[in-house]
Order: structure tokens, then C-alpha cells, then sequence
């Protein structure tokens, strides 16, 4: 550790005051030591500072020799070290172990010291943590330097004043084409092509003078290929023992060849530009066009050369024009934009216009740079999707009520069959004088009036079951004229007005009554006097891009209309005109529901409801329904029908007729079986489908007619008649249900040649759907 001394060690004085070295020694703020080579190395004398430096008292390291404290050293060691000596100073660095256990770097200076005839080893310690991490850093930032300056993608090298090569990172080195090696042996001039060797004094001249040179550079590589340079050189003088040049560069032939490739398409972009449908103008910063496209041009109905003549306030609405005077001043935009604005044509005319605005900057000149386009088309067609959605919402909201109604409807129906039913029977079994008959009227009429109110909602959600057929609308319309002279009253005149060749439709004649009925009492009232109610049919084509009115789909419609010539409509009331419960008239005199439910036969139907009114000028209703191809089918059987709901029935007519009746509902299945045994029918009754199974397997007789609920627990009414058909294949089925036609629409119920009965159904109903039913079989 310690050089042995052969010449001389250090002496100590003898005059020199004791308690003086005390002093400094121990005021010292660097660690000395004193250690005993014949005594194992050990600590003889150790300063306040070597105390703090291991973290130990005097008395525990004067027990102590180096190899307790330096991890690197052994007894062994540190007598080799002694053994081989010097006279000369020793500085080493270690690492020294505190008390704590932790490492810390330190500088070791040593030396012999003579005392009392022994020689010593006087030590002092410094710390050296700070100057490590200082050491660490740099290596670590050289270390990133090197590997930024290797793995760049510049071309990083070194040169000195004569051109020699110093450096070059491995990108130069690739592009080159030559070893690293190699080009440290190498010159700029062996590197550059042949043509600007000559540059290279004039360059080197220039960095001696100025410290700086840019430009250029032309280099040839080991292949032969010959590449651009764009460099940006500096010298460096401080800090090193001879000028250097850093060099950093960018290959730019490929720019080069590109930015050539862009001054050849040129004259191709600005044919682009005039072909190009939007138009293209560009103003100076006073606002005055330099530069216009042919578009741009024939929006403003000019020549391209006119448009290089005008200012901006000449075109631009948002500006007022100049007129015959000097062009106003403009403020034009700083940055980057998109607006709407109206352009002002030659001959004083605006249209609406998309512009996108781009300020640049142009050989020194502030340019705005326009595109321009017409969307005077988009405004309409936005018009138009502000009108289909404000249609959409009206039909969300309607949709809403509907699912509300038909949401209720089961349930409600079945009570009101029961109230109906079982008044119907009371009122037959009173005396007409009774006071009780007239009560129990009353009652009857409020239920028959919440069973048309349950209809119309129904009717307006679109879920009301319905029988549509092929039909003739004049001659529906026709034979409903007497009915609606009556409705409307004296007052006002009805005109007919009926289309030859009208096609034919498919819906439900009693909708086409409804829808009659309900347009002719909303005319009337908006009439409220003397006036004239029009009612017209026809044909009706709409094409594809045509369709008017909007959320009209193309293809063939009959019409039927109907125009009054009352006080009209304000577009607030158009607005809400079929909503429900939305009505015009006093509280009292109106159920808000006619219209509505007027919509929702028409939209039932697949068709469409166009309103137009003006106030003062009456209103124009016209509904447009679906053309079919299919021949009318009304015939006789549709007056057998009307003959056998209208027929009066008999307490006899079921008579030697058996009926299987089952409805989960208790209070339905007793109303059913009395109304039927009233008319003579035998009922065998079952409150679920598997009793009634089991009756009919059980009862001995015929069996001619199953009623049954459509949907029940268990199994539903189609599944039940099937069964049952199996058995008993000569059963005729009639079906009942108190639910909306979305739900039993899917079980085929209203299939063509299926028999349905809807609830409520009154004593009159059921008779003429049973006789009706069974006709078929006999």
C-alpha cells in the first residue's frame, strides 16, 4: 500500500509546541491517521475527522488496521505494500466501510513517517463521492454524445484546418461507402467529386476567417455515385489543443431531385386548378385578386381576366361594395379558416357560399389564399333534412302515446268486456220502465264510450287489428256520402269529385270510413258556418329525387283529399295538428284524438298525410295510399258479412250446437258462457287450454265450434286449435283476444281465412261471429 523508504522519513520537530499540532491536527477537516507497522497496521492516532469519516469513535478505531475498513485490502496485501516502500508520497483511491456498512469512494495519501526512531505510516483521507458522481456524469453524457453522434441520422465528422479527416460518425461512414478506418486516412478532397475540388481552398479560407461556412457540397462515394450535401460547418478553437471543424450535414439529393420534379409538374397543378369545380382565388393584402380560376370566374358570371380586376369587396357580401369609388380598405383574416358567406355576383346577385381561407406568405408578399363553394344545393337539402327530422320527432312522440295505449290496451279491453257484456244481459232482463234500466243504460254507454275511445287510440298507435282488402276507393268514398251530408249539416256545401281509372288500394273499409269521418268533422269545424267541403280522389307517380312532399317515398299512390274553405291553419298549429289529445276547441268540446288517429290509419296503411294551410285560406288534407296491382275482391261475400253482423239473433239459433269455450280470464269466461247459452249454444267451459283438451277428449257428442283466447299461460289459442284439429279435425276455431295487433299479428291470427273477434265485443258481436263462423261449415 505504501512504498518502503530507503532514504529519508519525515521528521517531526522537537521545538514545535505540542498543543499548537494538536490543534491543527485535530481542527483539520481532512482525515489523518497514524498507523503502526509493527503492530499489525494498527491505528495509533486518528484526528476528529477520521472519526467522522468512518462513523466511529477514537477508542473503537485504534483497535482497528486498513484491512477492517478497505473491502479491496488484506493483512497480506498491506505488509506487501509496506515491504515494498519508497521514500516518495503514495495517492491511491479505495473505498472505505463506515460503521453504518455503507461504501464510500476516497483519494488515500500516504508517506513514512520518522518518530522516535520508528517508521509509521502517516495517512490522510479525503472523500471523493462528489468528484465520482461528477466523473460518472460526464462518462455517461460522453457515452450519449457518442451514441447520439453514431446514431444520427446527420452526417456528423471533424476536420482539422488542412481538410484532413479527424471523425466521422457510421452514417457518414455509410453513405461514404468506405470503413471508418479508411476515411481517417483520407482528406475532404478524396471524398468530393472531381468538378468542385477547386472550391474546397475557398472554403477552408472561409472557416479560417469567419469560424463558420454553410452551402453545398458535392461528394462522390467508394461506388462511384455522386450525392448532394447540404452542410453547416464551425470551428473550434477553446478547449482543444489544435482548430477543429464540426462538421453537420444532410444528403439532400433526393430533395433536390424531388424539388426538381415540382417545378416539372407545376404547369400540370395550375391546369388542375382550372379545372377544378370549386373556385380558386387568391387576394394581395389591400384585398385585390392576383390570381383566379376559371370556377371562380363563372360564379361570379365574368371572364377569368374581368376577375383579376376586382377587389375583394366586389365579390365578398360581407363587404360593402365600392361601387364607382376607390376600393375600400379590408382587414383581412391572420389565420386559418372556414366560413359561410354570400358572394356577390357581376350583376348584383348573391348565392351562398363555403369559403376556406389560408394566409401565406409569397416571395415576401402576404397573400390570402380562397376556395370557394357553392352550396346553395346543400342549403336546400339541409332544409330538407330539418323538415324530416322535425317529421321523425313528430312520429317518436306519436310512437310513444301508441305504446302507451296499446300497453293498457289487454287489460282494458277485457274489463270493458265484462262491463259491456253483463250490462247488455241486465239491460234484456229489465223492464224498459224499470228506473234501473235507465241507470244501468248509462252505464253501458260510458263503457261503449271508453271501448271507441280504446279503438281510437289503438287506431292512432297503429295497432289496431284491422281486415284490409283490395278495394275501390270512389265507390268506398261514394257510399259514404249520404253518412257525411248528414254530418256536416245544411250549411256547407259537399263536393264530390272522383278520378277515373283510379287504381286500387288495400286497406279496411271501416278505415277508410273513419278517416272520412274523422277529416269531414275537422273541416266542418274549421268552417264553423256557411262553406264548402271538397273531397276528390286520384292517381299519383313519384319520382326518385322528386319526392313531395318530403318523407314521401317514390312509386304509385291513390289520393284522396279533402280541402275546406275555412279560416285555415297557423304553421304553430300545423305543427302539432296530430298529436294526441292536441286540440283547438274549448275544454269540453273536443277529444284531440280525430287527426290522430286519422295518422295512424294512414301510416297503418304504409301511406302518407301531407297538410297545407294558410290562415284565411282554408287547408288542403290529402293522404296518400300505396298502389296494388291485385283485382278488388268485394263481391257478395263482403254483403254476406254485413248481412250476417247486422242480422237480429235468436234466443233459438244455437239450438242443437255445441261450443268449447276457453279463456283464462274468470270473469270473460262466464260473460261467454252466458251470452252463448242465451242464444241456445251448449258451453263447455275451461279456464286454460289443457282443461279444455281434456273436456273434448272426455265429452261424448260433437264438438262444432272452439272460441278461445289467442294468448294464455301455457299454450296459446293456435297452438290449442291444433291440437284440438287433430282430434276433432271437423271443430271450426274462432279467436279472441283483448291484446293489440302487434302481439297476436305474428301467431298468424289475422292470416286471410282466420277467424278473430276483438274485445270488447258486445252480445250482438258474438252472435254474428259465431254464425258467421259456422256458416262456413255448413
Amino acid at each position: 500500500m505504501v512504498p518502503r523508504a530507503r532514504r529519508s522519513a519525515v521528521p517531526v520537530p522537537a521545538s514545535t509546541d505540542a498543543s499548537l499540532i494538536d490543534a491543527i491536527v485535530h481542527g483539520s477537516q481532512e482525515a489523518i491517521y497514524v498507523l503502526d507497522p509493527d503492530d499489525d497496521f494498527r491505528l495509533i492516532f486518528v484526528n476528529d475527522a477520521t472519526c467522522r469519516h468512518f462513523g466511529r469513535t477514537r477508542e473503537e478505531l485504534l483497535r482497528l488496521s486498513p484491512a477492517d475498513w478497505d473491502p479491496t485490502l488484506t493483512r497480506e496485501r498491506v505488509r506487501a505494500c509496506w515491504e515494498s516502500r519508497t521514500s516518495e508520497p503514495v495517492v491511491l483511491e479505495s473505498v472505505h466501510r463506515r460503521a453504518d456498512g455503507s461504501l464510500v469512494p476516497v483519494e488515500i495519501f500516504a508517506s513514512v513517517l520518522r518518530y522516535q526512531g520508528r517508521d509509521l505510516v502517516l495517512g490522510s483521507i479525503r472523500d471523493i463521492t462528489a468528484r465520482k458522481r461528477i466523473e460518472q456524469s460526464l462518462r455517461e453524457s460522453e457515452e450519449r454524445y457518442r451514441d447520439l453522434v453514431e446514431h444520427s441520422e446527420d452526417l456528423i465528422c471533424t476536420h482539422d484546418l488542412e481538410g484532413r479527416l479527424l471523425s466521422v460518425n457510421r452514417k457518414a461512414a455509410d453513405m461514404l461507402g468506405h470503413p471508418v478506418e479508411r476515411l481517417l486516412t483520407m482528406r475532404l478532397i478524396d471524398v468530393i467529386e472531381p468538378e468542385s475540388r477547386g472550391a474546397l481552398p475557398v472554403y477552408l479560407q472561409r472557416i479560417r476567417e469567419h469560424g463558420n461556412a454553410s452551402g453545398i457540397m458535392r461528394v462522390i462515394t467508394a461506388s462511384g455515385e455522386r450525392r448532394i450535401w447540404e452542410y453547416r460547418n464551425t470551428l473550434k478553437r477553446d478547449g482543444v489543443a489544435e482548430p477543429i471543424v464540426r462538421g453537420m450535414a444532410h444528403d439532400v439529393t433526393a430533395y433536390r431531385a424531388t424539388l426538381a420534379a415540382l417545378h416539372e409538374s407545376e404547369e400540370r397543378l395550375r391546369i388542375l386548378v382550372e379545372q377544378a369545380a370549386d373556385g380558386i382565388v387568391v387576394v394581395d393584402e389591400r384585398g385585390t385578386v392576383v390570381e383566379a380560376n376559371t370556377s371562380f370566374a363563372r360564379m361570379l358570371g365574368c371572364e377569368p381576366l374581368d376577375v383579376l380586376a376586382l377587389h375583394i369587396s366586389d365579390w365578398d357580401a360581407r363587404y360593402p361594395s365600392p361601387g364607382a369609388a376607390s376600393p375600400v380598405g379590408v382587414t383581412l383574416p391572420d389565420v386559418a379558416g372556414t366560413a359561410e358567406v354570400p358572394i356577390r355576383r357581376r350583376d348584383g346577385t348573391t348565392f351562398d357560399a363555403e369559403i376556406s381561407h389560408t394566409p401565406t406568405l409569397w416571395a415576401g408578399q402576404r397573400l390570402l389564399f380562397y376556395v370557394c363553394r357553392d352550396i346553395t344545393e346543400r342549403r336546400r337539402s339541409e332544409s330538407e333534412r330539418a323538415k324530416l327530422q322535425a317529421q321523425l320527432v313528430q312520429a317518436q312522440k306519436m310512437e310513444s302515446v301508441g305504446r302507451l295505449a296499446g300497453g293498457v290496451a289487454h287489460d282494458f279491453n277485457n274489463m270493458l268486456s265484462v262491463i259491456l257484456g253483463f250490462t247488455e244481459m241486465a239491460l234484456a232482463s229489465i223492464d224498459p220502465a224499470d228506473h234501473l234500466h235507465a241507470q244501468i243504460q248509462e252505464i253501458r254507454q260510458a263503457a261503449q264510450r271508453s271501448s271507441d275511445l280504446t279503438r281510437q287510440l289503438l287506431t292512432f298507435s297503429r295497432q289496431q287489428t284491422v281486415a284490409p282488402r283490395v278495394l275501390d276507393l270512389n265507390e268506398t268514398v261514394s257510399g259514404a256520402l249520404k253518412m257525411l251530408r248528414r254530418l256536416i249539416g245544411e250549411d256547407i256545401q259537399l263536393t264530390w269529385s272522383p278520378a277515373g281509372g283510379l287504381w286500387a288500394v288495400n286497406i279496411d273499409p271501416a278505415q277508410v270510413d273513419q278517416l272520412l269521418l274523422n277529416l269531414a268533422v275537422n273541416a266542418r269545424d274549421a268552417i264553423g258556418g256557411v262553406g264548402t267541403i271538397t273531397i276528390a280522389t286520384g292517381n299519383a307517380t313519384v319520382d326518385a329525387g322528386r319526392a313531395v312532399p318530403s318523407g314521401l317515398a317514390p312509386g304509385d299512390y291513390v289520393t284522396l283529399t279533402i280541402h275546406d274553405d275555412g279560416g285555415g291553419m297557423t304553421p304553430e298549429v300545423i305543427d302539432h295538428l296530430f298529436e294526441p289529445f292536441f286540440t283547438t276547441k274549448p275544454v269540453g268540446q273536443g277529444t284531440g284524438l280525430g287527426l290522430a288517429t286519422a295518422y295512424g290509419i294512414v301510416k297503418q296503411n304504409s301511406g302518407f298525410i301531407d297538410v297545407s294551410s294558410e290562415q284565411g285560406r282554408g287547408a288542403t288534407f290529402t293522404i296518400y295510399l300505396p298502389r296494388v296491382n291485385r283485382p278488388s275482391q268485394e263481391g257478395s261475400a263482403q254483403e254476406s258479412v254485413t248481412e250476417s253482423v247486422t242480422k237480429r239473433p235468436s234466443r233459438d239459433e244455437g239450438r242443437g250446437r255445441t261450443v268449447l269455450l276457453v279463456e283464462d280470464e274468470a270473469a270473460i269466461l262466464r260473460l261467454g258462457r252466458a251470452m252463448l247459452e242465451g242464444l241456445g249454444y251448449t258451453v263447455l267451459a275451461a279456464p286454460t287450454p289443457a282443461e279444455g283438451l281434456r273436456i273434448a277428449a272426455s265429452h261424448p257428442g260433437t264438438i262444432d265450434l272452439l272460441i278461445t283466447d289467442v294468448v294464455m299461460p301455457g299454450m296459446n289459442g293456435l297452438e290449442l286449435a291444433g291440437q284440438l284439429a287433430a282430434a276433432r279435425p271437423e271443430v271450426r276455431c274462432l279467436f279472441m283476444s283483448g291484446y293489440t295487433a302487434d302481439v297476436i299479428g305474428h301467431r298468424g291470427i289475422l292470416n286471410e281465412g282466420v277467424r278473430y273477434l276483438q274485445k270488447p265485443f258486445s252480445r250482438l258481436e258474438l252472435a254474428a261471429k259465431v254464425r258467421e263462423t259456422l256458416g262456413d261449415a255448413t
